[in-house]
């Protein structure tokens, strides 16, 4: 079902393909959208598509439709992408500015087909060359990620989808990862063999944590559903379906492994018992837009999240007591605390990883470097620094002292939405859409 690329000639069909994806990932409340839908499932499935409906249709997800677009714009001559590309932008937003619907932004279309660029920035990717967007890039080891910053030791496949999560193990050993193939795996990371395959989540895995001794892994979905599994034998000990709290947008573990906060796309954040699934506090406002991040802050249990909003919020554990950090300029996609919990790192969609200073809330350090939107931000295990991974198929490594950019590592394949540092420090693990996971050890690592 993904679509073929876009050509002069192809491209009313596939214009229709995609503007039913900008509904199906938007709120496709009015009648309009409705209508788009029903007559998009007949075309493509026959009669029978009109008894489907939109939850039939999750695994359509939006690196189909960004893989389309990269092939096809490598493939045109400028004179087609001359004739194209305003009528795509034309698309785009007369579907994010639908009268009527209020949820449609400017940037919402892109945003609901996975959270990951804006119209602009997509537009612009488009808009750009094939020769000026791998400019500078390294093209070593097929998609692997250049040496310019590192060197990749172990390169792991096996996931069929893009991987949104990762986590590894207090001593290195293990690897788990979350995909949009509705896996959950772990991995021996001295070698990379996949030690098991996790099934059971009915749409995409958007996150995943581990307990402090790896004996168990949570993990979560866009629907709302959490698993718990036990990484010996790979069972399921309990399921919780979010109600009435939306998709699962990121989750975080405490550090005494009992207790996981869950932000959503609704607004709210939500802590849920480790051992069983039970909820035991709800906090947020509905107002605020999708949460995209959360994080424990060591020592003092409060949490930290980012979202729509642009704000990086400080939350006490019972969600009465709340501190705004205000400065991105579009949505916050990741968000970290510092293990001496003295500083939290964000990410956003404005291309910036910003420091804050967590007792006076005060901005710290703007990083600057990134072209497109960084979706993931870690601290080293010493805190002297920090990664930060975005789709414009980047790794950085900052230094938390002086905001110094200390490597960049490039990835011809693969734009990076995670991105962990390896306990001993001198390795960073990132994955992304190039469904594979990267072992870098670092430059004088």
């Amino acid at each position: 079902m993904t679509p073929a690329p876009f050509t002069a000639k192809n491209m009313s069909v596939n214009a229709r393909t995609f503007l039913y994806a900008c509904a199906f990932w938007t709120v496709a409340a009015d009648e309009e959208l409705k209508k788009l839908e029903q007559a998009w499932l007949v075309e493509q499935f026959g009669q029978e598509g009109s008894t489907k409906s939109l939850d039939e249709f999750v695994a359509l997800e939006s690196d189909e439709f960004f893989d389309a677009f990269d092939r096809s714009a490598a493939a045109l001559t400028e004179d087609e992408k001359a004739q194209i590309f305003p009528k795509l932008e034309k698309w785009l937003l007369s579907c994010a500015t639908a009268d009527g619907n209020e949820a449609l932004s400017e940037r919402a279309v892109i945003d609901k087909l996975n959270s990951r660029l804006s119209i602009d920035a997509f537009l612009r990717r488009l808009a750009t060359p094939a020769s000026r967007q791998d400019a500078g890039r390294v093209r070593d080891r097929g998609n692997s990620p250049a040496k310019s910053g590192g060197e990749e030791v172990l390169m792991i496949e096996g996931h069929e989808g893009e991987i949104n999560s990762i986590c590894v193990s207090a001593d290195g050993r293990w690897l788990a990862s979350a995909s949009d193939d509705c896996t959950v795996r772990s991995w021996d990371l001295d070698g990379g063999k996949e030690v098991r395959a996790m099934k059971g989540h009915p749409g995409g895995v958007t996150s995943i944590v581990a307990t402090p001794d790896f004996s168990r892994v949570i993990s979560a979905d866009r629907g709302g559903m959490l698993i718990a599994w036990d990484t010996q034998s790979g069972a399921a000990v309990w399921k919780q379906q979010q109600k009435r709290q939306g998709g699962v947008t990121d989750m975080d573990i405490s550090s005494d492994g009992n207790v996981i906060a869950v932000s959503s796309d609704v607004g709210t954040i939500s802590l849920r018992s480790v051992s069983t699934g039970e909820q035991v506090a709800i906090f947020g406002e509905k107002k605020n837009g999708c949460i995209h991040c959360v994080a424990f802050c060591p020592g003092n249990g409060a949490l930290v999240t980012g979202g729509d909003d642009r704000l990086v919020r400080l939350w006490t554990v019972d969600g009465r007591g709340e501190r705004r950090l205000a400065g991105h300029d579009d949505g916050v996609m990741g968000v970290c605390a510092s293990h001496d919990g003295r500083s939290v790192a964000s990410c956003s969609r404005d291309n910036t990883v910003r420091l804050w200073d967590l007792s006076s809330g005060s901005e710290l350090r703007k990083l600057t470097g990134h072209t497109f939107s960084v979706l993931s931000v870690t601290f080293s295990g010493d805190d002297r620094l920090v990664a930060s991974a975005s789709w414009d198929h980047a790794v950085k490594i900052w230094s938390n002292g002086t905001g110094k950019l200390v490597s960049n590592i490039e990835s011809v394949g693969s734009r990076f939405s995670t991105v962990v540092f390896h306990p001993d420090g001198r390795r960073i693990v990132a994955a992304g859409s190039d469904k594979a996971i990267h072992v870098v050890k670092l430059a004088g690592g």
